[in-house]
């Protein structure tokens, strides 16, 4: 007789067993998709077969995992609801799961931040959370080692499934532009209580690629916060890649004061391309909630159509985000070398306060590039780095420029900063442009542009440059034979 069995015995002689809740093992904590229904050659909807398994497992007392083997899995609306404690995961990128619509809808670009759409995997949807209000419960849930796609193709149809496999799957090629759908992301995260939820939603995603969706990663509830983000990649979308907390303008933030969402969550090497196909007000990555920390994440090749005036608009700071690399408007995020390079629009905006950036650079903005340069939009014009002015508290260790490339031309501007901006630190920074030999100064403003505002005196600054120092702080020297404690 096993050690587990004596426990249970003993239990069972103190008349405890009946009384407790415990774990009914006859019930799997873990569980193969196929033994549900799900069929891996593609040819029928495997959504329902997924989602009984993942059911199957969040009735256990604890959770469990959902395994899906290698194989191409087709699902369609409502696709796939995360549960709680339950952790789907693949066979790395050899299991592919593929999104679509039945009924093929028209697309629509909309420049706004307020249209609906549904995760492949998802706990709620973009515009609506989930959450059991008056209950306290852990949730813990996980997606990783799988490659997520989508497309606006009824693929339950055999002669356009044919195409799709011959070309898509088999050549690895992506689907036509107007074939990426407007309604359906890679995953969504979306969960809010009315109690405070220990500790928080906490999921993990990991070790994913998504390819051919409305968004790529949304991660937009008040409880989606404590998650572990990592070894990721995104390409083409038709609005961001990946998108940190609701934007203003979200039906549920429709004001800047209403809560983003999605704070103190983790984020390590993921990397979003291809993004803002349908040519909005979005960036690459776009981050509106507050504490949350990136490592060597990097966004590239977002597209642009808007026109300069966009980029540098008085009054509307969330036009300027059209085509960037990376849109921060949340607060106290950290940024540890991360990358900005070949953007349609700015590489860096940032637009709040109190965000710090370490080692990260923004390259090759606007640059010459028809791929990423649509309708109104030119080569130089964006800036590597744009700080408006909301953006005080900003402190910038190492910063770096490029423009690398002498046959294209790319950004206007190195570092562009705002009027009335107060409270910036820019330390050891680096601004090169490689048409112009590399040189340390220009005449012209292109490494840094400060712009100044006549009406009210210049805040406090301190801004080092390519080894030049442009500041108002004073400094305060200590005698060396100074008896008294140095405060500040």
């Amino acid at each position: 007789m096993g050690w587990h069995s004596n426990y249970l015995n003993a239990f069972e002689l103190h008349g405890l067993r009946k009384d407790c809740n415990m774990v009914d093992y006859s019930k799997s904590k873990h569980v193969n998709v196929l033994d549900f229904g799900a069929d891996p050659t593609g040819t029928k909807d495997s959504a329902p077969a997924i989602q009984n398994a993942i059911n199957s497992v969040a009735a256990v007392p604890g959770g469990g995992s959902v395994e899906i083997p290698s194989g191409i899995y087709l699902v369609s609306n409502d696709f796939i609801n995360l549960r709680d404690r339950v952790e789907v995961y693949g066979h790395g990128f050899s299991t592919q799961i593929i999104g679509f619509n039945k009924n093929p809808k028209i697309l629509r670009d909309v420049d706004g931040d307020d249209m609906e759409c549904q995760g492949i995997f998802h706990m709620g949807s973009y515009n609506t959370f989930v959450g059991d209000m008056g209950t306290n419960i852990p949730m813990r849930f996980g997606v990783r080692d799988m490659f997520i796609r989508a497309a606006n193709l009824n693929l339950l149809n055999p002669n356009i499934r044919k195409g799709f496999f011959e070309y898509q799957i088999a050549q690895g090629k992506h689907v036509a532009d107007n074939y990426i759908p407007d309604n359906i992301a890679g995953i969504i995260v979306h969960t809010r209580y009315d109690i405070f939820n220990e500790p928080e939603a906490a999921p993990i995603i990991s070790n994913i690629e998504i390819w051919d969706t409305a968004i790529g990663i949304a991660i937009l509830g008040e409880h989606d916060r404590a998650m572990k983000v990592d070894k990721v990649r995104i390409r083409k979308t038709r609005r961001q890649g990946l998108l940190v907390g609701k934007p203003v303008g979200h039906v549920q933030r429709r004001t800047e004061s209403l809560n983003s969402g999605a704070a103190d969550n983790k984020f390590v090497m993921v990397e979003v391309s291809d993004a803002n196909l349908g040519g909005g007000y979005h960036g690459a990555i776009e981050v509106y909630g507050a504490q949350c920390k990136f490592v060597a994440c990097t966004a590239w090749f977002a597209i642009r159509n808007k026109p300069n005036s966009d980029l540098y608009h008085d009054r509307d700071q969330y036009r300027r985000k059209s085509g960037a690399g990376w849109a921060i408007f949340g607060e106290r995020n950290m940024f540890i070398g991360c990358t900005a390079q070949e953007n349609g629009g700015h590489g860096w905006v940032v637009g709040f306060k109190d965000n710090q950036f370490m080692n990260c650079l923004g390259e090759s903005s606007s640059l010459e590039n028809s791929l990423i340069l649509k309708g109104t939009a030119r080569t130089d014009e964006a800036a590597n780095w744009y700080i408006g002015r909301n953006a005080s508290g900003a402190r910038l260790v190492s910063p770096r420029s490029a423009n690398p490339k002498v046959g294209q031309r790319s950004s206007r501007y190195g570092f562009y900063l705002e009027n009335k901006l107060d409270d910036i630190s820019i330390v050891a920074g680096s601004s090169r442009n490689a048409r112009d030999g590399n040189k340390l100064t220009s005449n012209d403003g292109r490494h840094l542009f400060f712009r100044r505002d006549r009406s009210v005196p210049w805040g406090n600054f301190y801004i080092d440059i390519n080894f030049v120092v442009y500041r108002t702080s004073q400094d305060n020297e200590i005698n060396r034979n100074s008896q008294n404690d140095v405060k500040v």
